[in-house]
């Protein structure tokens, strides 16, 4: 299903390092204001989804709101990525799904258009929200 249809995407940002490999990625803003980075935190706070392969010191796309397509795994939260559940960020910056959300509170920043029941590095596609504290 390509349906990726950007509402709002972040523009003059630049990436803190070579980010060549991490596009459909969600990303956090960098150390240094101004720069984008790979969020590296378990369903941690993102800015975005990196929409292009920028290396280090170039313009970064991130996109906020609407639909992108996204690379997801099943691997990290153990629980499969489900149409119409909530994505979170893992903290490889790839997005994963939960489906126990009694077990902890996390921040829910998509809702998944696609599905995965196990495995990695495949690509759905998500509709972003703003990020949603979730809790059990």
């Amino acid at each position: 299903m390509a349906l990726s249809q950007g509402v709002l995407d972040l523009s003059g940002l630049k990436a803190n390092a070579d980010l060549n490999s991490y596009q459909y990625y969600f990303v956090k803003a960098g150390s240094v204001t101004g720069e984008v980075a790979v969020n590296a935190t378990a369903a941690g706070s993102v800015l975005g989804v990196l929409q292009n392969d920028p290396r280090q010191g170039e313009e970064a796309q991130v996109r906020v709101l609407g639909t992108t397509k996204l690379r997801i795994t099943s691997e990290a939260s153990g629980s499969p990525v489900t149409f119409g559940g909530f994505i979170k960020s893992s903290s490889t910056g790839m997005g994963c799904g939960s489906i126990n959300f009694a077990a902890s509170a996390f921040n829910a920043v998509a809702i998944s258009l696609g599905a995965l029941a196990s495995g990695s590095g495949t690509y759905i596609e998500a509709l972003l929200m703003p990020p949603t504290r979730v809790a059990g």
